[in-house]
């Protein structure tokens, strides 16, 4: 499964549809979800994935049950997430 989300092309659509997602399952999160929704950048997946809230807990949940739906919506963020660590990991090299 990493190989095809790594090398899934994702559009704007797959952000507004992740969001449509998390506003049915994440009601009462309804400001850090606009939050998200105006202000997420791929550069900025680390900060995002590390907030507390609903990103963390979607992601390590979809990834324990193996809930493929859920990963490949989340594929914008977690291709972003690799290619900020990998990002980072040459810098550190």
């Amino acid at each position: 499964i990493k190989d095809i989300i790594l090398n899934m092309k994702y559009d704007h659509d797959a952000r507004k549809d992740f969001i449509k997602y998390l506003r049915i399952h994440y009601s009462t999160e309804s400001k850090k979800l606009d939050d998200f929704e105006r202000n997420y950048q791929p550069h900025s997946a680390i900060w995002w994935y590390t907030r507390e809230g609903f990103i963390f807990s979607e992601l390590n949940k979809a990834l324990r049950t193996q809930d493929n739906d859920l990963l490949i919506k989340m594929g914008f963020l977690i291709q972003d997430l690799y290619r900020q660590i990998e990002q980072l990991h040459a810098e550190n090299n």
